[in-house]
């Protein structure tokens, strides 16, 4: 049994050093994102973390506004990769495809709608470099010019989300959600892809954690520290559609 826990820790010891300065791949599902893309895209290119090693992948999912002229007006570079679905697929099979094409070591989910800080990336691979972990969980604020405030305001006041949970320790498969998130590759190899027949709102982010749990039952962090601005514009009434 000693032996046993040695060699695991040794592993464990491995992963860290190994993650000094890990390639990271930021996956963006995109679909109708006209209003908040260029934002969200913006603040990831002004990173602090090595520009060399990470990617952006944005996954077009069929949209039917001006999401592909965004993408289409780019600048040429290594940092952006964009992917378009000639349909839209889901929220689950464009993880997938960024999931599939992505050279990262650890992969980070956002939103489109989302705004982050310019040590967004540096953030989520110090809490890796830090821990032995497999997934963290950021934090999320409302836009306080956000029409919809109020609402919003409700969705993440601080007793939800990551804020109410203890940095230091695991928490559950059902609060690990994807939209500032960042995971090892090595996650998807051990367990599989989101599941895409899944169409129950959010039911494809609780059913791919629990499978990450029951494989890394320790292995869900969160860190209320690494914070996105949501510019999130749908009213109560077009969230209810959505999850009907």
């Amino acid at each position: 049994m000693r032996q046993h826990h040695d060699k695991t820790r040794k592993h464990f010891t491995g992963v860290i050093l190994n993650l000094i300065q890990p390639n990271i791949s930021v996956i963006v599902p995109a679909y109708n994102s006209g209003k908040t893309l260029t934002v969200c895209l913006k603040t990831l290119s002004k990173q602090t973390y090595p520009s060399e090693k990470y990617e952006v992948i944005i996954v077009d999912d069929g949209s039917t506004d001006n999401t592909s002229i965004i993408l289409n007006s780019l600048p040429e570079s290594d940092l952006f990769k964009v992917i378009n679905h000639s349909e839209n697929c889901g929220l689950a099979a464009a993880r997938n495809t960024g999931i599939k094409n992505a050279k990262g070591d650890i992969l980070i989910f956002l939103d489109s709608d989302m705004e982050v800080e310019e040590d967004f990336i540096e953030k989520h691979v110090s809490f890796h470099r830090k821990k032995s972990v497999i997934g963290v969980l950021g934090s999320i604020i409302p836009d306080i010019e956000n029409p919809y405030d109020k609402y919003q305001r409700y969705l993440y006041e601080s007793k939800r989300g990551a804020a109410k949970f203890d940095i230091n320790k695991p928490i559950p498969f059902n609060a690990f959600i994807f939209n500032n998130t960042s995971i090892k590759k090595i996650a998807f190899e051990k367990v599989g892809l989101f599941d895409e027949n899944i169409k129950m709102y959010g039911g494809e982010d609780t059913e791919f954690s629990y499978r990450v749990w029951n494989y890394y039952p320790e292995g869900l962090y969160c860190d209320p520290s690494i914070v996105v601005i949501h510019h999130h514009y749908r009213t109560i009434e077009q969230t209810l559609d959505i999850i009907e």
